[in-house]
Order: C-alpha cells, then sequence, then structure tokens
C-alpha cells in the first residue's frame, strides 16, 4: 500500500527520497513492519525493547515508537488532511507518545549507568533484561548471578527486586496493547476503517492510548468517507464536463489578460478551421482571425483587464480559414486573485450565423415585398424621409411616382393568380432594370444595394426620385416608363400588352413629408386613370378636392346603407309586336336625408370600388324579388323582374347561393326573374362565368346581356354562354334614324339574336322614330321614356291598375 508523505515528514524518516515529491513509500515494508513482521510484535521481546531505548538491537529493527508514530502519520496522511487539520488531530497522540518516550529515556539513562558500574555493554545488559523478561536465569553476562544483577540495578534505581518484576509486568501488558494499537492501525492503513482498539489492560496509558487511537481512527474513517464522497462528486462532475466538452458546439477558452490563449477546447476547427493547437501553440493568433471591419469596434478590451469580476457578452465576425466569414458571440469574463486584481479571461464562444441568416432574412422580409424582393411601405417611407433632409440641405427636389397597372384586376381573375404574380415579377424586374440605366436623370436613393422601386401592394409600385433639379426631370422618367410598358410581357406562353397609369408628386411643392407626398402621388394616379389610363398626371390642388369628396362620398354611402336611403325605382319594357308590358327593370335611387337625389352614375362606381356593391346589391335583389311577388299576388299579370347584377357580386361564391335563397324566401318564380350582366364580366373569367350561368339557368333564372355591342360582341362566347336575351345600348339607338352605322348595327345585333334564338330588347327609346325604326328592324322589346321612366313602385302600381300598354298610349298620345 502506498502512503503519500509530506515533505517535512519524509526528511525526519531515515528513508528519505529527495529525488521525489511527495514521496511515494510502502510504510509497512520501509519501517520494518511487514505483514511477516506482524507475529513478532506480540512476542515477550517487547517487554525488553520498551526499555532499551533507541540502541535496542532485537529482532525487530528500528524504533517502535517511532514506527508508531510514523504509522499513525501515514495512516492519517493517507486520506490527503490539509496540514492545519493534520496537525490536530495528531497533537493529542504525539503528546501521549511524548510523554511514554520520556519514561522510557529515563530508564534507558538508568540501566546505561548500570551497565557502566558493571563494566558491560547494554547490548549485554539487554540480553539480560530479555531473558529475565522471558524467565530465563541462566543469563550470560559477566556478573555473578541474578541476584547481583538485581541488587545493582536496585542500587542504582533505587527499586526492590519485586518493583522491577511489577515494572516489567506492566510493560508486558502495555507491550501487548501496544502490539494490538500497531495490528489495528496495520489494518486501517490497508482500508479496514472498522478496526478499533480493545485493549487488555486498563494501564491509564493504555486506556489514554486506547481512546485518542479510536477517536483518531473514526476522524480517518468520517474523513476518507468525505473524501470518497467528494472524489465521486469529483468524478461525476469530470465526467459531465469531458461529456460536455465533447458535445459542446461552441469553443470554451481560457487566456492571459492580454487575452492569449492559456486553454481551448471544443468545435475550434468546425468554428474557424483552425485546430486548437494552432492556436494554443501561438501559431495563429484569435485577433488575426476577427474581420477587419469588426476589430476597433469589439467593446470591452480595456474594462476586462482593469475592472474585478466585469463580464460581457459581444457579437462580431471572423475569417475562417478557407476565407468565410462567420458570425460569432463570444461571453467572456475576467477571473481575480484574492486581492481583486484581474488576472485572466475565460468564457465561451458560439457560431451564430445560422441564427444571424434568419435575423437578416426576418429583418429583410419586414422590409421588403416578399413576392418581388423590393422594399415595401415601411422601407420607402424611411428612405423617403431621408431623401427630404438631403433634399432640403441641398435645395433640390424629390419626385415621388405612384404607378397602378390598368385593368389588372382582370388578367388576374382570367389567368389565375400565379400568373398574376409572374407578371408582377416581370413588371419589377424590368422597373429595375430601368432604374440602373436611368442615373443620368435622377439619382437614386439607396442603402446596400437596394432598388428605389417599391411595391406598396397589390399592382401598386412606386418609383423614388431624390435630388431631382426640375420637375421635368420627374416627367421625363414618367415618359420613359410608360414607354416600358410598350413591349409586352409573356407569361404562361401568352403575350401580355399591359399599361400603367402614374401620379407623380415633387417635394417641396405637393408636400413636406413623406405621407403627405405618397397620399398626393396616389391622388395624382387615379386621376390618370380618370383621363384613360396609360398616362401621367402631376398632383394638383383640385385633385385633393376630388379625392376628399370621394371620400366624403364613401363615407355617406355607409350611412345610406344603414339609415335605409336607398329606394328602388322600376321601368316598363314592352313587347313591340303586342305593346303589353312583359317585364321591368329594378333601378336604385338614393335619395339622402336632406331629400336630395343622388344618381347612381355618381355612387355605384365608388361603391363597387369600395365593395359596398355588395349588401347594396344582395338590398336590390332582394327588394326586387319581393315587389314582383307582391304585383302577381295583386293579381297582375306575370311579368319578370330585371335585376342589373355587378361584377363584384357575380364573382362572389356564394351568389348562387344567394339567389336561391332570396327566391325561396320571396316566393317568387325563378323565370320571372332576369339577371342583366354585362359582357365584361363574361369575359373576365370565362369558365368560371359558364359554370355560374349554367347554375343560374338550372333554376330558371333568365339571363341577359347589357350593354351590347359596347364590348367585345363575339359570336364564338355567345355560342358558349346560355343567354336569354341581348340588350341594345342606347347609345346606338339614340341615333339610329340618323346614323347608318348605327342603324346597320343593330341590324347585325338583331340577326345574331335571331341566330342564336334569343331575343333583344332595345333601351333608351325616346322617340316614336326610334321604335317605328326597331320594330321595322325586328327588335322584340324596347325600354324608354318614350312609354314611361323609372317609377317607384306606387306610380308603377298605378299604371298596371289602369293597364295602359303601347297601343292605350299611342291613342292616347
Amino acid at each position: 500500500m502506498e502512503c503519500a508523505l509530506s515533505d517535512t515528514m519524509a526528511q525526519e524518516t531515515p528513508y528519505h527520497q529527495p529525488e521525489s515529491n511527495p514521496q511515494k513509500l510502502r510504510c509497512w515494508e520501509k519501517f520494518g513492519c511487514s505483514d511477516s513482521a506482524c507475529p513478532a510484535y506480540r512476542s515477550k521481546s517487547l517487554r525488553c525493547w520498551l526499555y532499551a531505548g533507541t540502541h535496542c538491537h532485537n529482532e525487530i529493527q528500528g524504533k517502535f515508537i517511532e514506527k508508531m508514530e510514523m504509522c499513525l502519520n501515514c495512516a492519517v496522511f493517507r486520506v490527503n488532511m490539509d496540514p492545519e487539520s493534520l496537525v490536530k488531530t495528531l497533537e493529542h497522540t504525539k503528546h501521549q507518545f511524548n510523554r511514554f518516550r520520556r519514561m522510557v529515556d529515563e530508564r534507558d539513562r538508568e540501566l546505561e549507568k548500570i551497565g557502566m558500574e558493571l563494566s558491560i555493554g547494554l547490548s549485554e545488559v539487554f540480553d539480560a533484561l530479555k531473558k529475565i523478561a522471558s524467565g530465563d536465569t541462566q543469563v550470560e553476562i559477566s556478573i555473578s548471578s541474578e541476584i547481583e544483577l538485581i541488587s545493582k540495578l536496585k542500587s542504582v534505581v533505587n527499586l526492590t527486586a519485586r518493583e522491577i518484576a511489577e515494572i516489567v509486568d506492566l510493560s508486558h501488558e502495555f507491550a501487548i496493547d501496544l502490539a494490538e494499537h500497531f495490528d489495528v492501525l496495520h489494518r486501517v492503513a490497508k482500508g479496514d476503517l472498522s478496526a478499533r482498539v480493545t485493549g487488555s489492560s486498563h494501564l491509564e496509558l493504555s486506556e489514554s492510548l486506547k481512546k485518542v487511537t479510536n477517536e483518531m481512527i473514526e476522524h480517518i474513517e468520517q474523513e476518507i468517507t468525505e473524501r470518497l464522497t467528494a472524489e465521486a462528486n469529483l468524478r461525476r462532475s469530470e465526467e459531465r464536463y469531458r461529456s460536455f466538452l465533447k458535445n459542446f458546439q461552441g469553443i470554451a477558452f481560457r487566456g492571459t489578460l492580454d487575452f492569449q490563449p492559456i486553454f481551448f477546447h471544443g468545435s475550434v476547427e468546425e468554428i474557424t478551421g483552425y485546430r486548437e493547437e494552432d492556436f494554443v501553440n501561438g501559431h495563429i493568433c484569435w485577433d488575426e482571425i476577427v474581420h477587419p471591419l469588426d476589430v476597433e469596434h469589439i467593446p470591452g478590451r480595456t474594462e476586462l483587464q482593469t475592472i474585478p469580476n466585469y463580464s460581457l457578452s459581444r457579437e462580431y465576425r471572423i475569417v475562417r480559414k478557407d476565407g468565410n466569414i462567420r458570425w460569432v458571440n463570444e461571453s467572456i469574463r475576467n477571473v481575480c486573485d484574492k486581492s481583486g486584481t484581474p488576472i485572466r479571461v475565460e468564457g465561451a464562444i458560439y457560431d451564430i450565423t445560422d441564427r444571424k441568416l434568419a435575423q437578416e432574412k426576418m429583418l429583410h422580409m419586414a422590409f421588403h415585398d416578399s413576392l418581388t424582393g423590393l422594399p415595401n411601405r415601411h422601407l420607402l417611407k424611411d428612405r423617403l424621409n431621408q431623401a427630404i433632409k438631403a433634399a432640403r440641405h441641398h435645395n433640390r427636389l424629390v419626385a415621388v411616382l405612384f404607378l397602378d397597372i390598368d385593368n389588372f384586376k382582370r388578367i388576374n381573375d382570367t389567368l389565375g393568380h400565379d400568373a398574376g404574380d409572374m407578371l408582377l415579377t416581370d413588371i419589377a424586374g424590368r422597373l429595375q432594370e430601368f432604374i440602373r440605366k436611368s442615373d443620368t436623370i435622377a439619382r437614386p436613393v439607396h442603402a446596400e444595394g437596394d432598388s428605389t422601386i417599391a411595391r406598396l401592394g397589390g399592382d401598386e409600385f412606386t418609383l423614388l426620385l431624390s435630388e431631382i433639379k426640375t420637375v421635368q426631370n420627374a416627367a421625363q422618367v414618367a415618359h420613359r416608363i410608360l414607354d416600358i410598358f410598350r413591349h409586352p410581357f409573356t407569361i404562361a406562353n401568352q403575350e401580355l400588352f399591359i399599361t400603367t397609369s402614374i401620379g407623380i408628386s415633387v417635394f417641396p411643392h405637393d408636400g413636406s413629408e413623406a405621407e403627405s407626398l405618397l397620399k398626393n402621388a396616389d391622388i395624382a394616379m387615379y386621376h390618370a386613370k380618370d383621363l384613360g389610363r396609360n398616362n401621367f398626371q402631376f398632383y394638383a390642388k383640385h385633385m385633393n378636392d376630388t379625392a376628399c369628396k370621394r371620400l366624403e362620398m364613401e363615407s355617406r354611402l355607409r350611412r345610406a346603407i344603414d339609415n335605409k336611403e336607398f329606394h328602388l325605382y322600376y321601368q316598363p319594357q314592352l313587347d313591340i309586336r303586342t305593346g303589353n308590358v312583359v317585364g321591368i327593370e329594378a333601378l336604385v335611387r338614393w335619395i339622402d336625408a336632406q331629400n336630395n337625389v343622388v344618381l347612381p352614375g355618381t355612387f355605384i362606381p365608388i361603391a363597387e370600388e369600395t365593395g359596398l356593391i355588395i349588401p347594396i346589391g344582395e338590398w336590390i335583389l332582394a327588394n326586387a324579388c319581393r315587389q314582383n311577388k307582391a304585383w302577381q299576388d295583386a293579381g297582375f299579370p306575370p311579368m319578370y323582374v330585371s335585376v342589373n347584377i355587378s361584377s363584384l357580386q357575380f364573382k362572389q361564391p356564394s351568389f348562387i347561393r344567394t339567389v336561391e335563397t332570396i327566391l325561396r324566401e320571396t316566393g317568387l318564380n325563378p323565370r320571372h326573374l332576369e339577371l342583366e350582366l354585362t359582357e365584361s364580366i363574361l369575359m373576365e373569367a370565362t369558365e368560371t362565368a359558364i359554370k355560374s350561368l349554367r347554375e343560374l339557368k338550372s333554376l330558371g333564372v333568365r339571363l341577359s346581356i347589357d350593354d351590347f355591342g359596347t364590348g367585345y360582341s363575339s359570336l364564338s362566347y355567345l355560342k358558349r354562354f346560355p343567354i336569354d336575351t341581348l340588350k341594345i345600348d342606347r347609345s346606338f339607338v339614340r341615333d339610329v334614324t340618323s346614323d347608318p352605322e348605327d342603324k346597320a348595327i343593330i341590324s347585325a345585333i338583331i340577326a345574331l339574336a335571331r341566330t342564336l334564338n334569343l331575343k333583344v330588347v332595345a333601351e333608351g327609346v325616346e322617340t316614336i322614330q326610334q321604335l317605328v325604326c326597331l320594330h321595322e328592324q325586328g327588335s322584340d322589346g324596347m325600354q324608354g321614356y318614350l312609354f314611361s321612366p323609372p317609377l317607384p313602385e306606387a306610380s308603377l302600381t298605378q299604371l298596371l291598375k289602369e293597364g295602359k300598354n303601347l297601343k292605350t298610349w299611342w291613342v292616347l298620345s
């Protein structure tokens, strides 16, 4: 068994080995305490040896007392007690041994004196004493007899033979106890912490030594238990630490205050491309791989070197061995000595490149359009504010061009949203390419390579021109944008000719801040739409007045729905051949709270633009069906009621279900309801329109095309749609008697209807000459002021009661 000795203890033994520190000794063998020697400790020779002092040469070599003390020291020291605890533990034991040693030394001096007086050597005296102690009366020394020796001893130490015998007996008892102590300590040193001294005698010295020894063993047991627990905890901690380092995804480090690495471990090569040894051995310095643009901006260097317990977290870029750039997060703190002075630094470094890329992506998404990658409204406003500041400083102008793609909704609905997205992406690309080639006209505001073209949503784009010299510069850019739209876009193998309407506002004339410039450019764009599209318009104050009126109209329109300010008027439709009323068209009128009549041409476009046409149109359809059923229930001849359907209504997925519900709730027969649709509605989504029309026809509803001749008027699509009636637009009827072209168009429409077995109704008939011409051409029906203007429900009821028709009207007129 190996016992580690301190330098002091090793030097006090005759087996000092200066070449090793701490000393490792085989305590039992080095001190003559081998297992084979253990039985000798129990021999009677111990009685003699106790009095032999330091010069005894019996079969047990060495000094027994010192061996006992050293073994105790070894036994205690093997638990690696700290010096202070060790001293306290041994203090009492040493005191007992010193007391015993003084007694032995005193006997040694007396025996030596006896030997000198008897002119014999100490060894002979010891041999004689040994024989006497063992009961051998044949003592081979040069004295006359044992009596003489005892007498001489008595004369020297003033002891009687009996007293000497008692001393020898007591020594024998104590020697046996010491042998037990030594055996117990031997077992303890070999790891048996259950061993305890019992003691065969009750000598005061033996009892004291037994108490000290057993207390020491208990203390050793407690210390070893604590030590083993600590070692187990330490092993577990080390295992966790090794496992942590093995699986650690970052770099754990320790370094000097000059940031020279002492310890580097973890994913060093994965993060940096360099090995751990490259840093620890000084082949590469960490600062050398920090990105050049970040070196001067890394915080905390001075604070870590001077401020006690300082810590911080910092992010910066590094350049890997292969040249790639990575983002890292470094958590670092300084470690201080007992005086509070920083002595080193330690921390961890993590690769956060993926997180940074995700953050950059999220930031890009927050300020850019996801479809085209262009800046969105947030980023545009920020750049516009920057441009305004710069323009103020340099006394220049800033222009905002607001672009809206003409008829994009029709394209999107016809070809599908995927095709619409592709078109928007191509438009964005074409605008960006245009900007890159137009720096001579206006210097774009840009940051980190972003374009000054922004997409605000849908089919709206905005172009920012900074520090232009004159308003004409903005007009030149607008002209060139219109030019780039003259070339067709190819989407899904189909060529599309697209136009755009552009509104322009200029700082400082049209606004002093970003929001006002964007709003006024938007207003100017709507003015360009009103002027026929495919043009650009500069903002003017009267446009804002128009926009404000439009906004006010929208607010009034919303209140009108809640206040039930809408009313239905009805205009009769007559069969030209019989003159009878065969149908009526329901027309909406808005009479506001001040009893002012707002014409449909004023509010219907706004209702369609805001989506309010959906609830308004549903109200019109329900009340028209309800009133027609009421007239039938009153006994009037059955007739159909015709209702105009807007494009937005027809496209609603619930439109068919809404019609079916209204017919069921009002009780009107479906064949007494006619829905009027425009040609443009049917052409915007052909397949969808055909499906919806067929579903309506399956309900029994009549279908007509309103304002026929003003749109596509294609024979091919008429053949596909289940239409019942064509309504000739009033623009052809107005000059039918004076314009041969209008007359020819009406003749063509009537001929087309005959071919497809459709009915024809002419709108806007106001003169007898028009009526005669239409009758000659073969028109089936007519509608107009010639017979009756649109009438409220009560007036039309009176007309029906009077049985008024075309013939009676002719007679009366």
